[in-house]
């Protein structure tokens, strides 16, 4: 079986130097991993991954600089991160 893989070019210097910044960090792949399939808030990712509260949130408003990760608020004010690719 034969599968596609999605490529992109990034012109950009600066955006290419924080693209692999970002893919080099432990922490960014393992919330990007955990959000791929499923919307979970930061404290799901933290109790599910064991990176402190913290922690998440600073990587999460790298990936959402990026533009790696979609941030939404439900009724009851949780936030809600999913992996947009």
């Amino acid at each position: 079986m034969q599968t596609t893989q999605q490529t992109f070019k990034i012109q950009d210097l600066e955006k290419k130097d924080n693209m692999l910044e970002i893919v080099s960090d432990k922490y960014c792949r393992t919330i990007l991993e955990v959000t791929k399939f499923k919307p979970k808030s930061a404290t799901e990712i933290t109790s599910e991954t064991k990176i402190p509260i913290s922690t998440v949130y600073r990587r999460i408003q790298t990936l959402h600089d990026n533009k790696l990760l979609a941030i939404s608020w439900e009724i009851n004010w949780i936030l809600v991160l999913q992996c947009i690719f």
